[in-house]
């Protein structure tokens, strides 16, 4: 079962924020784009800062976050994000075409 997770979770959290980034570029609502961003610039402080705090083995959970919740929810916002702007500005070119 862990090995599943070692999966579920990032593909879990790279999905949720795609989605998430997708709606609020396409709706054009800027306020919940920053809310994102600024939680997952909050996780990833919160994550660094544990990291180089943590002596021996123990950074490595807070490595394991970064990798595996940080970087997708990034890329995932990120992609969301521009695909939601994209779809939002190709229907007003169409429309006035």
């Amino acid at each position: 079962m862990e090995e599943i997770m070692i999966f579920a979770i990032p593909a879990g959290v790279f999905a949720g924020t795609g989605v998430a980034g997708y709606f609020a570029a396409k709706h054009k609502a800027t306020a919940g784009l920053i809310l994102l961003a600024v939680l997952w610039a909050g996780f990833t402080a919160v994550m660094s800062y544990g990291m180089a705090t943590a002596t021996g083995w123990d950074g490595l959970g807070y490595f394991l976050g970064l990798a595996g919740v940080s970087a997708p929810s990034f890329l995932g916002l990120g992609i969301g994000a521009l695909v939601g702007r994209y779809k939002r500005e190709g229907r007003k070119d169409h429309a006035t075409a």
